[in-house]
C-alpha cells in the first residue's frame, strides 16, 4: 500500500463520493477510481457498497477498518514528517495530548497559551479518552504526552507529577434533597443508586473511602464521559459518581456536586513514552508545563 493511495481513499471515504473527492486532490475521476480498484484488488476485499448511480458511498466494515487503520497511519507519517523538518526550522508544529476529562487539562492549555507567546507556531492536539485509549495511542506514537490520573502506571512511560488534583464526589440534580448537604459521607451513598466510571467502577480509592467495594453498591449506570452521565442525573436514574469541575454546577445548570468527606482527592501526572525523542516542538511544551503553577481561576 502507497501513502498516496490511502489519502486518496480516506478522502473518498470523507466525501462519500469520487466527483468531490478528485475535486479536492486536485486528480481525474477515473485516476481516483482506478486507484481504489487497485486497492481492493490488493487487499482482496470491497471497500465501498456500490449503490445506484448518484447515490453517495457507504464503507463496508472491512472500509471501516481500513479507515481507521489508514487514519492512524497517515497522522503518523504526518507527524514524522514534521518532527524532521523542525530540527532546522524555527520551532513549530503539533504537540498532541491525550487524557480523561479532569480540570488538570486547564493547566496544560495554559502551558499552551504560554508556549504560543515565544512560539506562535506551535499548536495543541487534543485527544479525550479513558487511560487504556492514551496509553495506547502513546504506545502507537500517535500523542506526545498523555494525562493520567493517579501515581501508578506502566514503566514504560516517564512521568512528571503536575500541581494539580481533582476532587471525587457526587453529581445529582439540583433539586435532590442531598443538595441542600455540604458534604456526602460513605453512609450516605449506601443505598443511593449510582452511576459509576467504567474505568473506576473496579473500585480502588473509591473502595478504601467507602469501606467497602464499590461493586457491592447499587450501581445501575456506567459512563466513558461524565456529560452523558449528567444526562442519566438529569433523567433520575441515579448520582454520578465523577470528578468536580467538569460538568457545571451553577444555579442555572440544574445540576450540583457535592464532595466527598473525608476528601477524596486524585492527582496526575502527564508521562511519555520513555526514552522517545520527542520533537522540538514537544520538547518545548514540556518545559512550559514544567513552570506551570495551577492557575489562578479568578
Amino acid at each position: 500500500m502507497e501513502l498516496r493511495v490511502l489519502r486518496y481513499f480516506l478522502a473518498v471515504a470523507e466525501a462519500r463520493g469520487y466527483s468531490a473527492a478528485s475535486e479536492r486532490l486536485h486528480v481525474t475521476q477515473p485516476t481516483l477510481s482506478r486507484q481504489i480498484a487497485d486497492l481492493e484488488r490488493e487487499l482482496g476485499v470491497v471497500l465501498f457498497e456500490r449503490g445506484k448511480r448518484g447515490k453517495r458511498l457507504a464503507l463496508t466494515e472491512d472500509g471501516e477498518l481500513l479507515r481507521r487503520r489508514a487514519e492512524e497511519i497517515c497522522l503518523l507519517a504526518d507527524r514524522t514528517e514534521s518532527e524532521f523538518r523542525s530540527e532546522t526550522d524555527p520551532v513549530h508544529g503539533t504537540v498532541s495530548v491525550g487524557g480523561g476529562e479532569t480540570r488538570g487539562m486547564l493547566l496544560l492549555a495554559h502551558a499552551a497559551a504560554d508556549l504560543r507567546r515565544d512560539h506562535p507556531d506551535v499548536t495543541l492536539d487534543v485527544f479525550s479518552g479513558n487511560a487504556e485509549d492514551v496509553c495506547a495511542k502513546l504506545d502507537a506514537g500517535l500523542v506526545d504526552f498523555g494525562l493520567l490520573l493517579g501515581t501508578e502506571g506502566p514503566d514504560r512511560y516517564e512521568r512528571m507529577a503536575l500541581p494539580a488534583f481533582d476532587t471525587w464526589g457526587l453529581l445529582m440534580r439540583a433539586d435532590d434533597p442531598l443538595a441542600d448537604r455540604r458534604l456526602v459521607r460513605p453512609a450516605d451513598v449506601e443505598r443511593l443508586p449510582l452511576i459509576v466510571s467504567r474505568q473506576t467502577s473496579g473500585g480502588g480509592m473509591l473502595s478504601t473511602w467507602l469501606g467497602r467495594d464499590l461493586a457491592s453498591c447499587n450501581i445501575v449506570g456506567t459512563y466513558n464521559l461524565l456529560y452523558n452521565a449528567s444526562l442519566m442525573v438529569e433523567a433520575k436514574l441515579g448520582y454520578a459518581v465523577c470528578l468536580d469541575g467538569i460538568v457545571a454546577t451553577d444555579g442555572t445548570s440544574g445540576f450540583a456536586f457535592r464532595p466527598f468527606s473525608p476528601t477524596l482527592r486524585q492527582n496526575m501526572h502527564l508521562v511519555w513514552k520513555r526514552g522517545a525523542k520527542l520533537s522540538r516542538a514537544a520538547r518545548a511544551y514540556l518545559d512550559a508545563v514544567k513552570r506551570m503553577t495551577w492557575p489562578d481561576e479568578n
